[in-house]
């Protein structure tokens, strides 16, 4: 039945190819022909420049480094086939028909989804490191250590593919995925052109070194050694293992939980239709509804994407190229703990008001239905509070994590820099929810722009002014000669005082702007 299956998939791939256009199938192939004669020379070149007479800490580094990004090889090569094949496939609702189950469809999706890609990619990186080794090693161990470690990472990063798209369609229309994926696989793009201009340019020069606590680190010294203990067997195996158990938990609950996601509205049973025991409150409706109305349309999320995520990637690359992350590997603990709590505090701001103050303003493009309901306002607020500052606090703690990562930071020093991250998201936001009601204003031409010229300035200035408060504080610290531990309570003191008075006031005065009606402003 497999094969059965496997052969039905091929001629359906023909098919489909069949039925394309002729200028599609002459794009098509012109792609599979730049792919086989300067994408594969190229990656094999690449490899070969960061293996070849190099020394071992170097090799070490490098392979580190292809361990981490192999997350982005698998994500491109593998995001437009799972959502295809498993979550908007078309062919599922006639299989369902027949007497196959679940289990058969999804292996043999998997198996086509092997084929396709992964295998490749695969074996063109995982063969070509081996074979680069084993002549400087001389070592057969070598080589089978790479390719049982790097098929670990490959299905390590598979799953977590999975996983995201998965956890994609339980927030968006199905109809919205493939607009947003198209999105990512840019944003992925522009994170392969870091790593060529970063690392891979570095290559003969000198290869900044991964934080020695990422299991990178671990498994390319187990890897690369001319003499293998059973200790460096193990490491390689228990990453294999360990992708293995994985990625088999996630298909498993995949196939449990999520079969009406990959049926697509093809199952013949019917479902009886789901009761809801407990009636939410008007908060958590509005919090419901703030979220809806930003995760529908891709346009609110790339209005702020680019402002929150891609200065992050191209940031650390640059320091990486310009060699700036050995400079900051070079101060002291002290100071890169100063430093995470500087950039926690005032990245935290900055994110936490600008995007307080687009989602309030975008209100007034439903104040008529907003003013209709039986609502007290003050619960308007408080759900754009809490939603607010939870999304804040997560979208800059992970560029703090990042960071703190890459300067090789104490992981204390981290754990402080997030803590920050929450209280100042939850302390601010009052504030950028008050600047979203003071000048809201609806434009035609640029949907995105709500938020008045003049409150931007003016939040843009407040948000300065926090900033230069903790530099002034930071250095009136330093005078004193305070350890990290007391610097970190008494910006937390500081920030949690200032979120109760912003509390207090703004979200008051907020309160009040709804009460007496948005003053809207039509730009055209």
């Amino acid at each position: 039945m497999i094969f059965a299956m496997l052969k039905m998939e091929w001629q359906s791939l023909i098919n489909s190819f069949k039925g394309l256009s002729d200028t599609t199938k002459l794009w098509t192939i012109l792609a599979y022909v730049f792919i086989a004669i300067i994408g594969v020379p190229l990656i094999i070149s690449v490899l070969s420049f960061g293996f070849a007479n190099q020394s071992l800490d170097f090799q070490r580094t490098f392979l580190s480094y292809i361990f981490l990004y192999g997350g982005i090889i698998v994500f491109i090569s593998t995001v437009t086939i799972i959502i295809k094949d498993f979550f908007i496939a078309n062919d599922i609702k006639q299989l369902l028909l027949l007497p196959i189950s679940i289990h058969q469809i999804f292996l043999v999706k998997m198996i086509k989804l092997f084929l396709s890609s992964v295998l490749w990619v695969y074996l063109l990186i995982g063969l070509t490191i081996s074979i680069l080794l084993y002549k400087d090693y001389q070592s057969m161990t070598i080589g089978i250590l790479v390719m049982v470690s790097l098929l670990g990472f490959i299905l390590f990063y598979l799953s977590l593919t999975f996983c995201f798209i998965f956890l994609l369609t339980k927030v968006l229309p199905k109809n919205k995925i493939n607009e947003i994926m198209t999105g990512l696989l840019g944003i992925a793009g522009a994170l392969f052109y870091f790593i060529i201009i970063g690392p891979a340019n570095s290559i003969g020069k000198k290869l900044t070194p991964l934080t020695d606590y990422l299991p990178f680190n671990w498994v390319s010294d187990a890897v690369i050694k001319k003499q293998h203990s059973t200790i460096d067997v193990c490491i390689a195996v228990g990453v294999l293992l360990l992708g293995v158990l994985l990625f088999y938990l996630l298909t498993q609950l995949l196939m449990r939980y999520g079969q009406q996601d990959f049926t697509v509205e093809s199952s013949t049973k019917v479902r009886s239709p789901k009761v809801q025991e407990g009636i939410d409150t008007a908060e958590r409706s509005l919090m419901k509804k703030d979220f809806k109305l930003i995760v529908r349309d891709f346009k609110e999320i790339s209005a702020i994407l680019p402002q929150i995520i891609i200065p992050v990637p191209y940031v650390v690359f640059i320091i990486m190229q310009s060699g700036g992350v050995q400079e900051l590997r070079a101060i002291s603990e002290l100071s890169i703990g100063v430093l995470l709590i500087g950039l926690a505090i005032g990245g935290t701001s900055y994110v936490a008001t600008m995007i307080a103050a687009r989602l309030t303003a975008k209100d007034a493009e439903q104040q008529d239905i907003l003013y209709s309901l039986p609502i007290n306002f003050k619960d308007v607020v408080n759900a754009k509070w809490k939603l607010v500052s939870v999304g804040s606090a997560f979208c800059f703690a992970i560029p703090i994590i990042i960071f703190g990562i890459v300067v090789k930071a104490e992981p204390l020093h981290i754990i402080y820099g997030v803590i920050l991250c929450v209280i100042t998201s939850f302390a601010l936001t009052p504030l950028g929810i008050y600047f979203g009601t003071k000048e809201p204003q609806i434009s035609k031409k640029t949907p995105s722009k709500r938020v008045g010229m003049g409150t931007s300035f003016l939040m843009l200035f407040c948000v300065g002014g926090i900033i230069l408060f903790v530099v002034i504080m930071q250095t009136l610290l330093g005078i004193f000669n305070l350890p990290l531990n007391i610097r970190f309570l008494i910006f937390t003191v500081i920030m949690a005082v200032a979120g109760f008075f912003f509390y207090k006031t703004m979200m008051k005065k907020a309160c009040e702007s709804y009460e007496f009606g948005l003053d809207v402003k039509y730009v055209d």
